[in-house]
């Protein structure tokens, strides 16, 4: 994957008003298309610059999803707390997910939400699932175990499930079997869903750049000591 310097969108930034007005498009679309204009400065730059901004030079003002979205995605490179702390994690979870997010208490979350949220973290920071501390594990345990989930996504594999489940708290019939597949298949298929969403318009913006499941590598400690020396 270039880096971020080699990419360069097709047309001037305002021909990409609507992106900005757009529900279902991922956090990491916006990430790519700010750092490409902007450079890992937006790291140092509160929320409202930001806003301000997009608002100038793209001609338009983003909408509150797409604000949570970049905003969550911002916060995730300029601190680590996503990966230790349960609330945070939730709400980058519903932020990363066109959910209004909130930031004072923990709201129902669905896994298929936590399996977008930690792919698009990972993504973006180039952490390792090892990144995410047992306390955050443990409420994605949690969250797993109130849906049903006696098999743990593949996605969300990292929570170590199986080592932490009674399994004769489950009658694990031929039937729950099926019921449990449907689960996973529908957390499959979330998935799947994004990510096309994502690579389609990322070609769309950078046509002649190769995405696979990589955005532009910059160190995530560069973004949080640029966030730090703003301070």
């Amino acid at each position: 994957m270039p880096d971020n310097a080699a990419m360069g969108l097709v047309v001037s930034p305002r021909k990409y008003g609507d992106l900005f007005r757009t529900q279902g498009i991922p956090a990491s679309v916006y990430h790519a298309v700010l750092l490409n204009r902007y450079g890992t400065k937006i790291y140092a730059w509160e929320p409202e610059t930001i806003n301000m901004d997009i608002e100038a030079d793209f001609g338009v003002n983003p909408s509150g999803e797409v604000r949570d979205k970049i905003h969550g995605i911002i916060a995730v490179m300029c601190t680590d707390r996503v990966f230790h702390d349960p609330l945070l994690f939730g709400n980058i979870c519903h932020a990363l997910n066109d959910i209004d997010p909130s930031f004072e208490w923990l709201s129902p979350i669905e896994p298929e939400e936590m399996a977008w949220a930690s792919y698009e973290v990972l993504l973006n920071t180039h952490e390792t699932p090892s990144a995410f501390t047992d306390e955050v594990k443990a409420y994605v345990r949690t969250i797993l175990l109130e849906n049903g989930f006696f098999k743990c996504p593949k996605e969300l594999g990292w929570c170590d499930l199986p080592s932490h489940i009674d399994m004769s708290k489950f009658a694990v019939t031929e039937a729950a079997k099926k019921i449990q597949q449907v689960k996973l298949d529908r957390i499959t298929e979330y998935m799947n869903l994004r990510k096309k969403a994502m690579l389609e318009k990322l070609r769309e913006l950078f046509p002649g750049t190769s995405f696979e499941v990589s955005l532009p590598r910059v160190s995530p400690a560069s973004y949080r000591k640029a966030r730090q020396a703003s301070r």
